[in-house]
């Protein structure tokens, strides 16, 4: 969160989907690209606290990790258009949560 709220309204990625992401084609597939990439990176940290037992093996990673990225683009959206980070507070803490319950259920 600390780093959100230095960027503040200066999100890189936030300012490629907002602003970029649907001026061209090419920038669409760049932006396509980044959050697959990042979509990939938290599924596998998802698969990996399933592998361990950490997180439920009944939890669907990709759709998980999907929401996560939802979640951060969401409220950095919302940060971006009107400088309040409550709402990505929101957002994290309840995704973040539902990972947490899985693993309370786990142990």
């Amino acid at each position: 969160m600390q780093r959100y709220e230095r960027q503040g309204v200066n999100c890189p990625l936030g300012m490629l989907i907002t602003e970029l992401g649907r001026a061209t084609p090419a920038a669409q597939a760049l932006t396509r690209q980044l959050i697959g990439q990042w979509q990939a990176a938290l599924c596998t940290g998802i698969r990996r606290r399933q592998d361990s037992g950490e997180i439920g093996g009944d939890l669907d990673a990709d759709r998980t990790a999907a929401a996560l990225v939802a979640a951060v683009q969401g409220g950095v959206t919302i940060l971006m258009s009107t400088g309040a980070v409550s709402h990505l507070e929101a957002a994290l803490d309840t995704t973040l949560a539902l990972l947490r319950t899985t693993a309370a259920t786990m142990r």
